[in-house]
C-alpha cells in the first residue's frame, strides 16, 4: 500500500510528531510511506530527505503570519506533486489544516485523525474569539474535512463524541483509536528502581510542558501537603514552557525550594532514564486527549497518578481502575493524599506497576495500534470504491 502521511514529523518533537513517527516505524517495512510536514521556526529545515527508507518532504514556512493558511497551501501543493509521481492508495492527514489534498483529489481515499479540537483549542489559547469570523472558518473546515474523509479517527472518546455530535459526522465512519506507546523502549528500565530506598527520599516526577493546561501549578501546590508527611520528598519538574517563571515564584512563596527541582526540557530519548529514577509519576492535566506521558510511565512499571480528565480518565475506566490512580481534577489536596497513600503502600505499588505494564503491552502498544489502523485504511478504501468516485 502506498500511503501519503501529512502531519508533524522530525525534527518536531511534540505529541503529534511522536505519533506519526511511531506509525511510520510500524508500517514502513510492509508499506510504501511518504511523509509531508511543515518547517517549524527554531528547528532545522531539512527539505526533502530520507529517513531510513521513508521519503520526507518538509515544506517551508515563509512568514509567521497566517501560518495555518500556509500549512494548508504548502502541504496540498506537495501532495499534488507527489500524487502525480506515485499514485497513492490512501492519504492519512492528521489535522483539518492538512486535509487540503482531499478536496482536490476526491478519487483517492482519505483518513483524518483528530488529535484534538482545533477551533476550541484556538479559542482557549486566546488567539480568536468564539464569535469571530476566524472561529467560524475553522469550524467549517473541521466539518467539511470530516465529511470528505472516508474514515475519521478520534484519539479520545470525548473527541469521538464531539465529532459525532457537534460536527454531526456519521458515527459509522468515526473510529475511536487511542494513541499507543513504545513498550520496547521502556522494557530495559522496568526493574522498578526505588529511589526512596536508595537515596533516602521519594522522587515524584512530572514530565510535560510547563503550561497551564498541563497543571504544573497543581503539582507544586500538592507538594505543600505532601511534605507534611514526607518532608524530604522531591518533586522533579521535567519540561519547559511559559509558566516556568510563575512556578519558580510559587515555589518560593510556598517555601518549597528544597522540595521542587526544575530539570528543564529533555529529549524524548532521555525520558526512559528519568522515568527510571522516580518513584511516582503524576499527570495533573486540566485537559488531556491521549495521555502519552501516562502510557510511558505505565510501560516503565511506575505508579502513575492522573487527573480525572479526558484520555486519562478513559484509561482508568478501561483498565478497571487496576493500573493507575486517579485524583479529582484541579484538586492539589486530593493529589497529595493519593501520592502519600501510594508512597506508604509498597504492596499497592507492586500491584499497580505490574498491571500497568501488562495493560500497555497487550492493549496500547504501537503494534496493536498499527493492526487496527490498517483495518481502518481498508475500510476507507472500500468506502471510496463503494461511492464509485
Amino acid at each position: 500500500m502506498k500511503i501519503i502521511m501529512i502531519g508533524w514529523y522530525k525534527p518536531q518533537i511534540g505529541g503529534g510528531s511522536h505519533v506519526i513517527q511511531n506509525i511510520v516505524h510500524q508500517l514502513k517495512d510492509s508499506h510504501e510511506i511518504y511523509v509531508i510536514n511543515m518547517e517549524e521556526k527554531g528547528l532545522p529545515y531539512l527539505g526533502h530527505w530520507n529517513d531510513n527508507g521513508v521519503e520526507v518532504f518538509q515544506e517551508r514556512i515563509y512568514s509567521n503570519l497566517y501560518s495555518s493558511i500556509q500549512t494548508m497551501f504548502q502541504t496540498t501543493k506537495r501532495a499534488i506533486l507527489l500524487k502525480r509521481k506515485i499514485k497513492p492508495d490512501i492519504y492519512h492527514v492528521h489535522s483539518p489544516f492538512f486535509a487540503g489534498i482531499g478536496f482536490l483529489d476526491r478519487k483517492t481515499p482519505m483518513v483524518l485523525t483528530m488529535h484534538g479540537y482545533p477551533s476550541l483549542e484556538t479559542v482557549a489559547m486566546g488567539r480568536i474569539r468564539p464569535d469571530s469570523v476566524q472561529f467560524n472558518l475553522i469550524r467549517k473546515l473541521e466539518i467539511e474535512s470530516a465529511k470528505r474523509a472516508d474514515a475519521v479517527i478520534a484519539v479520545g472518546k470525548d473527541i469521538y463524541r464531539w465529532i459525532t455530535t457537534c460536527l454531526e459526522i456519521d458515527p459509522s465512519k468515526v473510529f475511536y483509536l487511542p494513541n499507543g506507546v513504545d513498550s520496547y523502549k521502556f522494557v530495559r528500565i522496568h526493574k522498578n528502581t526505588n529511589t526512596d530506598e536508595i537515596m533516602g527520599f521519594p522522587l515524584i516526577g512530572y514530565i510535560k510542558g510547563l503550561s497551564k493546561v498541563n497543571g504544573p501549578d497543581i503539582a507544586v501546590h500538592s507538594m505543600k501537603h505532601v511534605v507534611r508527611y514526607y518532608p524530604y520528598a522531591k518533586l522533579v519538574l521535567i519540561g519547559d514552557g511559559p509558566m516556568k517563571s510563575e512556578l519558580k515564584s510559587l515555589v518560593q512563596h510556598l517555601k518549597l525550594e528544597k522540595n521542587v527541582l526544575f530539570i528543564g526540557r529533555v529529549t524524548h530519548e532521555e525520558i526512559p532514564f528519568y522515568l527510571s529514577t522516580i518513584d511516582v509519576l503524576i499527570v495533573p492535566s486540566r485537559s488531556e486527549t491521549a495521555g502519552l506521558t501516562m502510557l510511558e510511565g505505565m510501560a516503565s512499571k511506575k505508579v502513575v497518578i492522573v487527573s480525572s480528565v479526558g484520555g486519562l480518565k478513559e484509561t482508568w475506566l478501561d483498565s478497571g481502575g487496576k493500573t493507575i490512580i486517579m485524583f479529582r481534577k484541579e484538586d492539589p489536596v486530593d493529589l497529595a493524599d493519593k501520592i502519600s497513600y501510594v508512597l506508604e503502600n509498597r504492596k499497592l505499588q507492586r500491584k499497580l506497576s505490574h498491571n500497568a505494564r501488562k495493560y500497555v503491552v497487550y492493549k496500547r502498544s504501537w503494534e496493536v495500534y498499527a493492526e487496527k489502523l490498517l483495518d481502518i485504511y481498508e475500510y476507507a478504501i472500500r468506502s471510496r470504491k463503494g461511492k464509485g468516485i
